[in-house]
């Protein structure tokens, strides 16, 4: 009897040790993008700086609306670009959406190895027959794994 208790009371043990590991493991929330706010993102010319409140600074950003091509969103740019005063909300875990002027666009993050998502660089995937990718990475703030200076209060 006594080998048998000394088993079931590893048993316990066990079970304790992985219910804590469990519950304590640090997630990420898979509702929530990856960066701290206020961030910055720049390349192509563009620049796109998400704030707090919701708000977002846009620098030179084509304008367009978002659609659904299949089973997958790309963007119908326009031949303008737009430099002012957007909106921004979470679309997904992947995806941030922009509104600004007439237009509605979604930018994602990279896609990064084992199915993760890297928000240290952002893609705007146009439509058409000769899609095309439109790449930023971060200039300011932390994305993802990356963390560069934090954004100055004049680019706030």
């Amino acid at each position: 009897m006594p080998k048998t208790l000394g088993w079931f009371k590893a048993g316990i043990l066990v079970a304790m040790c992985v219910a804590l590991l469990v519950g304590c493991r640090a997630l990420p929330n898979p509702g929530h993008p990856d960066f701290d706010i206020p961030v910055q993102w720049t390349g192509n010319d563009m620049s796109i700086l998400l704030r707090a409140d919701g708000t977002a600074a846009l620098e030179g950003v084509p304008g367009g609306e978002w659609e659904w091509v299949g089973d997958q969103i790309c963007w119908e740019a326009t031949d303008e670009t737009f430099t002012g005063e957007a909106t921004w909300s979470v679309y997904s875990e992947r995806g941030v959406e922009l509104v600004f002027g007439d237009s509605d666009v979604i930018i994602w993050a990279d896609p990064g190895r084992f199915g993760s998502w890297s928000w240290s660089e952002l893609k705007m995937m146009t439509c058409g027959e000769h899609p095309r990718a439109l790449s930023l990475a971060v200039s300011c703030g932390r994305a993802g794994y990356v963390e560069a200076e934090p954004c100055r209060a004049e680019e706030q």
